[in-house]
């Protein structure tokens, strides 16, 4: 047997899941892993590696044209995509712009790499599940119309987590 050398698994720990809230910025720290670097991505989907699907949470929030999840920041013309890693790649932000979705979705990852060579630039180019992203609150199409004196009924409604009663 010949020695060819060392081979390098590159990417974030699997199972690291967080939480933001509705109407606040949403910023993920301490992402673990091998080889993450300033500059890495993440995007929220509600799938990696195809950026279809379907979560855990029912939703009408979905970018069918970028298949991002709209009501997080638009960063590099997609819905979902968080600014390059800071902090040696362990911290990942949207931006000051405060979210307006909730629910639970998928933190698909793209190494810088990949970026610098033109790829992060579309939802198929995020393979890698890092876990899952919770978003408290309620989402934004809950419009609902009562008449003083009538029975109203609020059904239908978009958040996370809703429970009965």
């Amino acid at each position: 047997a010949v020695d060819a050398g060392t081979m390098i698994m590159a990417g974030p720990d699997l199972r690291q899941h967080r939480t933001c809230a509705r109407y606040e910025s949403c910023t993920v720290q301490n992402v673990t892993g091998t080889a993450l670097e300033d500059g890495d991505r993440l995007m929220v989907l509600e799938s990696c590696r195809t950026g279809g699907g379907v979560t855990e949470t029912p939703t009408i929030l979905v970018d069918y044209y970028t298949r991002g999840v709209v009501g997080f920041p638009v960063n590099g013309g997609l819905h979902g995509l968080s600014l390059p890693a800071t902090e040696d790649g362990s911290s990942f932000s949207w931006g000051p712009s405060s979210l307006d979705t909730a629910g639970k979705y998928k933190m698909c990852w793209c190494a810088k790499i990949y970026a610098d060579a033109g790829g992060c630039s579309k939802s198929e180019d995020f393979k890698v599940e890092v876990g899952i992203l919770t978003v408290y609150g309620f989402a934004t199409h809950n419009t609902r119309t009562c008449f003083s004196g009538q029975p109203c009924e609020l059904e239908r409604l978009v958040g996370y987590p809703l429970y009965d009663g």
